[in-house]
């Protein structure tokens, strides 16, 4: 038996195993991605579905329902490519719980439809919690409606790195995105000044650096 490892209501229990090639068969997908199921996953499991048939939660037509699956993962460095895979053409939106040993972590897609038929997903960022051991194991279901208990999930396993001052969800993401887009600029500009001999160049080189530390707010 499938144990509710998140204490949610048992209403939302599903413990239904899922073949691995039921992600794909349909798909148009290349071997290397095959490769992938069959290297890094052990097993999945759909363990629970929250939607107003199953709890007192109310949809909306983009959002029809929320799916938290069980990865038994063979390895503890899979990335996020496979589940990003998965999330682009399932329909509804989903909560990775992945397992490897004695330890869990959650991974989730923030994505909107992609077209307005509501075929496939766009994903726009992933965000992965860090390992925890069963007793740190949680995830607040919090909110009324399907897409607030959707955003607290994604804001809540982003932890610190999605901004909570009042702003849309879409907004804190593509801010996260803008700051990521920097501090690979700085770390660049910071390898450059280290080499470079010019002195105006290099003063040229710091100037941009205290300007992206600025709006990073270093």
């Amino acid at each position: 038996m499938i144990e509710n490892l998140l204490k949610y209501p048992e209403s939302c229990m599903l413990g239904k195993s899922i073949p691995k090639t039921s992600f794909y068969r349909h798909l148009e997908v290349s071997t290397s991605m095959k490769k992938r199921f069959q290297d890094d996953v052990e097993s999945i499991v759909w363990l629970y579905k929250i939607a107003p048939t199953t709890l007192q939660v109310q949809a909306t037509e983009a959002m029809r329902e929320i799916e938290v699956f069980l990865v038994e993962m063979k390895n503890d460095s899979c990335g996020t490519e496979l589940f990003q895979f998965i999330d682009r053409f399932m329909p509804q939106y989903i909560v990775f719980l992945l397992h490897y040993e004695n330890q869990y972590r959650f991974l989730i897609n923030y994505k909107e439809w992609a077209d307005a038929e509501r075929t496939r997903f766009t994903i726009t960022q992933s965000f992965e919690s860090g390992w925890l051991t069963t007793a740190q194991l949680t995830l607040p279901m919090q909110g009324n409606e399907l897409p607030d208990i959707y955003e607290n999930f994604v804001r809540y396993i982003a932890s610190d790195k999605l901004s909570n001052n009042g702003e849309e969800l879409k907004q804190s993401v593509l801010s996260y995105q803008e700051q990521q887009v920097m501090q690979k600029r700085l770390a660049a500009l910071q390898a450059q000044i280290a080499k470079e001999m010019q002195p105006k160049r290099k003063f040229e080189l710091h100037q941009q650096i205290v300007e992206l530390q600025k709006k990073l707010k270093i």
